[in-house]
């Protein structure tokens, strides 16, 4: 009968642990034993049987591996042993069936296993060896460093495996999309997942020998990001605006340590500090998650110009104070519709230059070299100017025509002719109704204000003309050039006639023929007194 000897050494704990073998055929049944130096040999003789054959590998794990081979016939167990290739610690177990589930095993490690049939106590058959590694460790829980709207950003404990080589994730949505996708770093990032999109992901470590079971994590991704987010300073606070978010519910805005949740896209953060960068953030939400957040930093501007005021206004121009600015702040003042500006690092300047009767709108700018002005608005109201400037542009007998400078955009004047008064809009007027050959004196006032400097004139002198016309027994007498109203007196032998001046004069007649024909004008009374003789009667005859 074949036999082989199988040399043990036996171990502290009493446990022989198989060091060499011998093919030799031999007939022992018992144990010999070999001292040598410190270590005591036993040999145990053992019969041989058959060998196991080779060894297949199923599931391997990062703690376990299960393993299957052919039933060995005649073998009533299997003594299985393993132990680490780089380690001293051996474990081993029993079993009868082919197969095994080796527990208890450390992640990306390289083991070896043996199994050796066994057929009775003396009676073991050849062993089958197998080398095989670990899986990796099996990923805890995600640590979830950031979550937008169409990404994720997550961190596993797996990542100090040294042995980890990628890791698969598979991503499945909740509209069915499954997809796989492979990282060669932990944390693993997305940047094109679905906005408002519930999302379950499953990751698995993998190394040379294959993959961890999967870790699972559920999250909703949000809102996309706000656009074109934009930020005004002002001296105490800034005004953001931005683009409407799709899916976006609301906006959450923090400036400094100010924390505000919106609805709309604009939003006026105040009580800030003038002068002073502050970082702000802008992030959109809804009811399912948050979006991402878009950053940035505004510095707040100069603080306003105050205790402005408007003081001594005249004609052309105003003074214009304020408080003490900071050191090295200048106050720019610039008015509309006119050109050029005043400025000053001290308390007040003196506007000059301006139209009188005229409101101003401008502005009085805070500035400084390096940070941003600020801004308050000023209204300058001048008076109406004292008319000093009256013409006699048109007399004539009857009527003048005057004209001034302007006290100011829709002033309203009195005209003062004589003893009439008249209230004008503009800056001429015609006045009718005057005596010929009369002086007058006239004043132009601004509403108020003072009178101007008068200005005197005469009104032309009237000269009719008197034309004599015989008509049988009577004599046609004509009196023209004179203005439509003029009285004109006509004196014959019978007695005084009075006649009232038409569009073309007077035209009259009259008996006698020895009456003197004299023409004479009373201006106050706007009369003409005529006479006529009987010489001037045969003068038109003969005319005639």
């Amino acid at each position: 009968m074949n036999q082989a000897a199988v040399v043990y050494q036996r171990s502290s704990d009493d446990e022989l642990l198989p060091i060499v073998e011998s093919t030799t055929e031999m007939t022992f049944d018992k144990i010999l034993h070999v001292w040598s130096g410190e270590f005591l040999y036993s040999a145990r003789i053992v019969k041989t049987g058959p060998a196991a054959s080779e060894v297949a590998l199923g599931e391997v794990t990062h703690e376990s591996a299960s393993l299957r081979w052919d039933p060995v016939p005649g073998a009533a167990s299997y003594t299985v042993a393993w132990k680490p290739v780089d380690g001293d610690e051996s474990m081993s177990t029993e079993v009868t069936d082919a197969t095994v589930v080796l527990p208890g095993l450390t992640p990306s490690t390289e083991y070896l296993v043996t199994v050796t049939p066994v057929v009775d106590a003396i009676t073991r058959g050849g062993r089958a060896r197998l080398y095989f590694t670990t899986g990796p460790r099996l990923p805890d829980a995600p640590v979830l460093a950031s979550k937008a709207a169409v990404g994720v950003t997550a961190s596993f404990v797996a990542s100090s495996d040294p042995a980890v080589q990628e890791f698969e994730a598979i991503w499945v949505s909740e509209k069915g999309a499954r997809e796989v996708t492979t990282h060669q770093s932990n944390p693993i990032v997305r940047s094109d997942l679905a906005p408002n999109t519930g999302y379950s992901v499953a990751v698995r470590a993998r190394n040379p020998s294959g993959l961890s079971p999967a870790a699972t994590w559920e999250f909703v991704t949000g809102p996309l990001a706000p656009g074109n987010v934009a930020a005004a300073a002002l001296p105490t606070g800034v005004q953001l605006r931005w683009d409407a978010a799709a899916g976006a519910t609301g906006y959450r805005v923090a400036v400094g340590g100010t924390v505000r949740e919106v609805d709309s896209t604009t939003t006026q953060i105040t009580g800030l500090a003038p002068s002073t960068t502050y970082a702000y953030q802008v992030q959109a939400f809804n009811a399912r998650g948050v979006g991402v957040i878009v950053k940035g930093s505004v510095r707040t501007t100069l603080a306003l110009p105050a205790g402005i005021t408007v003081s001594d206004a005249t004609s052309s121009g105003a003074r214009v104070s304020w408080n003490q600015p900071a050191p090295g702040v200048r106050y720019v003042l610039a008015l509309r519709g006119h050109e050029g500006t005043w400025s000053s690092e001290g308390t007040f300047v003196n506007v000059t230059g301006l139209s009188p009767g005229r409101t101003y709108q401008g502005t009085v700018t805070a500035t400084k070299p390096g940070e941003a002005p600020a801004v308050s608005t000023i209204a300058i109201r001048t008076t109406l100017a004292t008319v000093v400037a009256i013409e006699v542009t048109k007399r004539g007998t009857t009527s003048v025509t005057l004209t001034w400078n302007s006290a100011g955009p829709a002033a309203t004047y009195l005209v003062r002719v004589g003893a009439r008064t008249f209230k004008v809009r503009g800056t001429r007027v015609t006045v009718k109704g005057l005596y010929p050959g009369t002086e007058y004196r006239a004043t132009v006032t601004p509403a108020g204000r003072t009178a101007s400097n008068p200005v005197s004139f005469t009104t032309k002198k009237m000269r009719p003309r008197v034309t004599l016309r015989a008509i049988g027994s009577r004599l046609l007498i004509r009196v023209s050039a004179v203005p439509k109203g003029t009285k004109v007196v006509v004196v014959d032998k019978r007695g005084r006639r009075n006649v009232t001046a038409g569009k073309r004069g007077v035209k009259q007649t009259v008996r006698g023929t020895r009456i003197k024909v004299r023409v004479a004008s009373t201006d106050r009374t706007l009369a003409l007194r005529v006479t006529y003789s009987a010489a001037d009667v045969r003068s038109a005859r003969r005319a005639r």
